[in-house]
Parts: structure tokens; sequence; C-alpha cells
């Protein structure tokens, strides 16, 4: 089993506007509500998940146009979809009308018969690895289009066997996760934490959890009892939000603790699924009196960012450290809903390493003007350029800008950048502390920068970091620090 080559964001608008026909409005909506959501937008790269999940919700606008809010979450998805799949494409309601009584009403005695069936053979297949099924395993459920009908194995010289599987292993997750629910509390308790760091159940419990919202005999706490809760104190300079003279340390409390990351990520993932255990989740958060969250290098996409700003969103975060990830645009996107949220306390980021590019730079931007409490950002390699630069100037030189140490060392800046955040500097930004090492500014780049320090006679910076821009001549270099020892700045100049 492969996929084939995914789809890209133009692509996905394509397609839900290919699949919504005629029917421009309801297309629009849920382009909309999927471009929206980097979760959602980043599973419809799968063109299977795309197929699945924009046919279930264009159903709900069909049979509701007038429905106001889509849902985000997988589960609430999947489960529209099963619907959808079996009575539209089922011999036996094929030709009937699909309502919005089918959409809210429980399963029919024939349909869950059938279903319990399937969830045992999608559990049991989860558990062997096996994706592949013959005839008598999916009996009465053929023609169903939850299913794809693959070439007859040939069992001797005259006989054959049906093949199927599923449509995307995704739904077979979706059923493996029905099947667990039908355990008691107790079965289930010892099999999710058995299992829970074991990457082929991931999925399976994503949609457990979800399923588990509408199960009154299986309390939260099976999953949110699982969720890490030991912190650690680290002191450093770094973590001090704010510029000092001396650079004095600060001490943060951190959570999780670096064993503990990958586990905490998978759980995040099952809990923003269920209600309330995010409610559950972000008490026994906010009993830790953690100021931290910690996930560097936990090969995060945007996917989990999503996960992750739903279920952390609690007051006393001041920092959040997702460097050395991969987030990209869509996940800067979601941290950025988390920096306008008027309840958050974020003033120390950092996105070190992220593939962050021109896109993820422009929302930044507009967080850091809509009155967020960012103090510190870190955006050191990150693929930034002149383009990216100009657009993180136009955030400092704003008066709601409430920035004092902007990291931007280890990109792709040039003279260019470097004018336009000259510019900023020049307009009494309130930058203590800006990093443009290992960059590509040379003596003309820098010349822009210390005339910008010099001529502001209210000028806040206090560094300037321009080493290893290896353009920068001897030359260069003496005649910016000429500039300011002739003027009235107590900036410090680094090459």
């Amino acid at each position: 089993m492969y996929e084939i080559l995914g789809f890209s964001p133009e692509q996905v608008e394509q397609y839900v506007y290919k699949l919504a026909g005629e029917e421009e409005e309801a297309g629009k909506k849920l382009w909309r509500h999927i471009n929206s959501n980097a979760n959602l937008l980043s599973l419809c790269y799968v063109p299977a998940n795309s197929f699945i999940m924009c046919t279930s919700l264009l159903q709900v606008l069909q049979c509701d146009s007038s429905a106001v809010t889509l849902p985000s979450e997988l589960t609430k998805i999947y489960k529209i979809a099963v619907k959808v799949f079996y009575f539209k494409r089922t011999e036996e309601f094929c030709d009937k009308h699909f309502s919005r009584e089918y959409l809210k009403s429980d399963e029919l005695p024939s349909m869950k018969k059938k279903f319990e069936k399937l969830e045992g053979v999608a559990f049991e297949g989860i558990e062997e690895g096996k994706l592949i099924f013959g005839g008598k395993e999916v009996r009465g459920m053929e023609d169903s289009t939850l299913f794809h009908r693959l070439p007859d194995r040939r069992i001797d010289a005259l006989k054959h066997e049906k093949q199927f599987c599923f449509i995307h292993l995704s739904m077979q997750e979706f059923f493996a996760a029905r099947y667990l629910t039908n355990m008691s509390e107790t079965e289930l308790r010892n099999f999710v934490s058995e299992n829970i760091k074991n990457g082929k159940w991931q999925l399976v419990f994503q949609f457990l959890a979800g399923l588990m919202e509408d199960k009154s005999h299986l309390p939260s706490e099976i999953i949110t009892d699982l969720l890490p809760v030991e912190t650690e104190e680290i002191e450093s300079a770094d973590y001090n939000e704010k510029w000092t003279e001396n650079d004095e340390k600060r001490k943060v409390t951190s959570w999780p603790t670096r064993d503990e990351r990958d586990l905490a990520v998978t759980l995040i993932k099952c809990i923003n699924e269920n209600s309330r255990m995010k409610l559950e989740a972000q008490r026994k958060l906010k009993q830790t009196n953690l100021n931290l969250v910690n996930f560097i290098s936990c090969h995060l996409t945007a996917v989990e960012c999503s996960s992750l700003v739903n279920v952390i969103n609690v007051q006393q975060i001041s920092h959040l450290d997702l460097s050395h990830n991969n987030i990209g645009p869509l996940g800067c996107l979601e941290i950025c809903k988390l920096l306008k949220c008027r309840e958050s306390q974020l003033s120390w980021l950092n996105l070190t390493g992220n593939q962050l590019i021109a896109e993820g730079a422009k929302y930044l931007t507009e967080a850091i003007i809509n009155n967020c409490q960012l103090h510190t950002l870190n955006l050191s390699f990150n693929k930034i350029s002149d383009i990216e630069a100009q657009l993180l100037a136009e955030a400092i030189d704003n008066n709601n800008c409430q920035l004092h140490k902007l990291d931007l060392s280890i990109n792709n800046i040039s003279d260019t950048g470097a004018k336009h955040l000259a510019e900023a500097i020049n307009n009494n930004c309130q930058l203590r502390k800006l990093d443009l090492s290992v960059n590509n500014i040379s003596d003309t780049g820098a010349q822009h920068l210390a005339e910008a320090i010099n001529n502001n006679n209210n000028c806040q910076l206090h560094t300037l970091n321009l080493s290893y821009n290896h353009d920068i001549t001897n030359i260069g270099k003496q005649d910016s620090r000429n500039l300011l020892s002739n003027g009235q700045s107590n900036c410090k100049l680094y090459f």
C-alpha cells in the first residue's frame, strides 16, 4: 500500500470547488473552513482524505445550507463520513434522498450489526498489520464505498478469492476505534496505557478520544491520566523576555520534560478531539505551575500545532519553545491564534528552524501589531529573506509592538532587508537587542543600520549583532563603529 503524490493547497482548493460543482456558495464556505484549520488542510494534502472529508462536509451543507459552523474535529467528520458513504452508496439506501435526519439519527439496526463486524475486522487488521481483507470478512458490505475492490487473489488454478481494502487506512483506524469503545473501562484503560507509545495506534486513539465523548461508561481519565505532569526548573538569561543590561538570568518551570515530550504530543492530539478532555488537561496543566511549554525537536508539523494551541491555552504560559521542528507557515498561523488571544500572557516565543518563509512572517506581523504581549521573538534559521525582513520591520515600527529582543540570525537577509530594519529603528521602535548574525549583509547594510541608530536620539537599541556577515569588510566595520562612537548611542556593535 502507498499514497500517491499529495495535493498542494492550491490543488485542495481546486478539488473543493470541483466537488461542489454549481453549488458555488457551498464550495466557498467549505474552502474557508478547511483553509482556516491547519489540521484539516494538512490532512487534505492526501487525496483520499480530501475525498472523505470534503464529501462529508459538503453533504452537511447540502442538508443544511444555513449551517453556521462545520465540524473541525476529525472524529466528528468521520462519524458523518461513515453515514454518508453507507447511506448514499450502499444498494439498500442509494435510491433514497439523503436528509438532515440521516445525519442526526442513530445508526439503523441493520447498519449497526454490519458495522460491529467491520469494527472487529478493522481492529484485528491494525493489530496484525493487515490492510487487505477477503470477501468473507467484509460480506454484506461489498457494495459500500467504504471499501476499494482489489484484484482477486488466486488460490489455485481454478479458484480465486475476492479482496478488499478500506478506502483509506484512516477509515480502518476509525472502525478500530469504534471497536475499542465496546471494551469495559478496565480493559480499555489497560489497552491504551500499554499501547499509547506504539505509533500504529496513534490515530486510532485520536478517534477513540473523540468517540468517548458520547460514551458515558468510559471516563475521560482513561486518556488524561496518561498526560505527563512532571516539570523541570531551568535558569538562563535566554529566558528573560525583556532586555536587561547585565543579561540577568530568568528561572522558568518547563513542561514537558525531555523524555516525555513525544508522549505529550501524542496525548495532546487525542485530547484535542474531546471537549471534556481538554478542560481536564488544562486543569492538570494549571496545577503544575508551568510557564514554559517546551517542544524542542519533536518533529512537530502544522497538525500538531493546531492541537497544541487548543489544549495548552492556559493563562500562566509566558514562554513557548517550538524550535527545530517543521511547523511551516500553517503552524505559524496556529501559533498566532494563541498570540492574538486576549487571555494569552505569551511574551517569549522561539520558532528557530521551522521553515516559516514569507507567509509565516506575514502571520507574525499581523499578530505583533494586534496588541500581543510578545517581548522576545526568535526566528533564527528560517530562510527569512528581504521580503520577510520588510514585513517584520513594519511590525516593529508599529506603535503596538512590544518586542524588546528579535533574533533573525542564520537567515538570508541582504542589504535591502537591513535597510528596511534600519528604517524601523529610525522610527522609535522599542527594540533593545537585534541579532542579524550569519546573514548576507555587506558594508552598505551595516552602514544603513549604524546611521539609523546614530540619527535617532531616542533609539533604544543596546545590542546589534552583525557577526559572521562575511561581506562586511574591515573598512565597513570601522566605518560603522565610527558612526556610533561619534553619536550619543550606547549601542554595542558586534562583528
